[in-house]
């Protein structure tokens, strides 16, 4: 009984104050906003949840055996970098020698049937005349027309330049080669 009288008594304190009306508004506002709030956190938890399966779904994955690490991927670039060099060291060969059984070994190794390590680079005896002749063409090609430590400008009276050499060499075969004027003249 005394539960309905409290009832009563509240309900005509409620009709005579503006005050408590505002207050009971504002908290009837306020468990709206409280239960909109638990209803995000919750779409937030199971969002969270999701994503926790998915990180755990890729980590597993990197780990397999189907997903290649980096070194992996490192260690195929150098096979595939070797077999290029090798087979470069082939037909370098084949263009030098003209032997062409090299031919078969380029194709095993473009074929996978030959195993290729770092091949060591080898020249022919041709190619290594060839460069040895050249290295001598440029020393002599480089005269020194001046020696070091001079002002600029001042020939060397010990060295000769090329050009010198051939212009004096050139008259005395022109004096020879030239015909004699008769005395008449």
């Amino acid at each position: 009984m005394s539960y309905c009288n409290s009832n009563s008594s509240i309900s005509s304190i409620k009709s005579y104050s503006p005050k408590i009306q505002g207050l009971e508004s504002t908290l009837q506002q306020s468990i709206v906003h409280f239960k909109e709030i638990v209803l995000d956190f919750e779409q937030l938890y199971i969002e969270s949840e999701n994503f926790k399966t998915q990180l755990q779904l890729q980590k597993q994955m990197c780990e397999s055996k189907t997903c290649r690490s980096s070194d992996e991927l490192k260690k195929d670039l150098e096979t595939k970098n070797n077999i290029l060099q090798a087979l470069a060291f082939k037909l370098t060969l084949l263009y030098e020698t003209k032997d062409f059984n090299l031919i078969n070994e380029a194709f095993q190794i473009i074929c996978g049937d030959l195993n290729v390590h770092q091949p060591v680079l080898k020249t022919s005896p041709k190619s290594q005349e060839s460069e040895t002749v050249t290295s001598n063409e440029e020393v002599n090609d480089e005269t020194l027309n001046e020696i070091e430590g001079t002002p600029t400008g001042h020939t060397s009276p010990i060295i000769q330049s090329k050009k010198t050499k051939m212009s004096t060499s050139s008259k005395s075969s022109d004096f020879r080669d030239k015909k004699k004027c008769p005395d008449t003249w």
